[in-house]
């Protein structure tokens, strides 16, 4: 077994102000070792402490970020009681807390951002993020993403749905066409909603950072999760090119 730093795979605000973030034992390798337990430092503070093995989230009050400043670092640390390294650490600078979205009364309601899987590209899909969102009272929406920093590269509309006569104000989008140089990156996610029929018709968002895949660098882990055999559905899914490193998008 080994032991890396703790992966931090996604963070964003609530409607209320707080922050939420979450982590995981790094996947790219293996025998990577869960911790022992878990702490959590702000500006390289303790913040909390002893949260256990099993503590992969964590919500930070908005009053409780208020009192660090902004910005603020916040570390995700992984503790081992025994051997060496006996710690190591995580850290993510996250964005103007003053700015932090607070509860409004307007319509419609600030979307929440929720993760539901992150996969690294396979043989029979792209790197590839699944998110959930949901809302109240709007007439259309969007999806934005890109990088950190950078533009976004890609916008896609949504609508409400609907469950017989109600409207259904939740819904799961797919960012599948992550390419490989944004593998293993922080990317922006951005939900908006607005409605068109009431209020000024402004939109309303609500962001998440979340952290792509690394991509697969081993054909056997590849395949695996490709769930196809060797080497005859191997050469089905190549499509004419003997590439197999273009394949593997690394």
């Amino acid at each position: 077994m080994s032991r890396w730093a703790p992966s931090i795979s996604t963070w964003g605000f609530l409607p209320t102000g707080s922050l939420v973030v979450t982590w995981e034992v790094d996947r790219f390798y293996a025998e990577s070792q869960a911790p022992d337990d878990v702490a959590v430092e702000i500006n390289g503070a303790p913040y909390k402490e002893h949260l256990g093995p099993q503590a992969r989230e964590l919500q930070i009050a908005r009053d409780d970020l208020l009192q660090y400043g902004s910005p603020v670092v916040v570390s995700i640390v992984f503790i081992w009681l025994s051997g060496t390294p006996s710690s190591l650490v995580s850290s993510e600078l996250i964005g103007s807390i003053s700015s932090a979205p607070i509860p409004t009364s307007g319509v419609p309601e600030r979307p929440t951002i929720s993760v539901d899987y992150i996969e690294p590209a396979t043989l029979t899909h792209g790197n590839r993020i699944g998110i959930a969102y949901k809302s109240f009272s709007f007439t259309e929406g969007r999806v934005r993403w890109g990088k950190v920093g950078a533009l976004p590269i890609r916008t896609d509309g949504f609508a409400p749905g609907h469950h017989g006569p109600n409207a259904d104000y939740s819904g799961k989008y797919v960012l599948d066409s992550i390419s490989p140089d944004l593998a293993h990156q922080n990317l922006s996610v951005t939900v908006e909603v607005r409605n068109t029929l009431q209020g000024n018709g402004e939109w309303v968002g609500n962001n998440l950072i979340i952290q792509s895949a690394r991509n697969f660098n081993s054909l056997r882990a590849l395949l695996v999760a490709s769930a196809i055999g060797f080497p005859t559905a191997l050469k089905q899914h190549l499509h004419g090119t003997k590439s197999l490193r273009a394949k593997m998008q690394v």
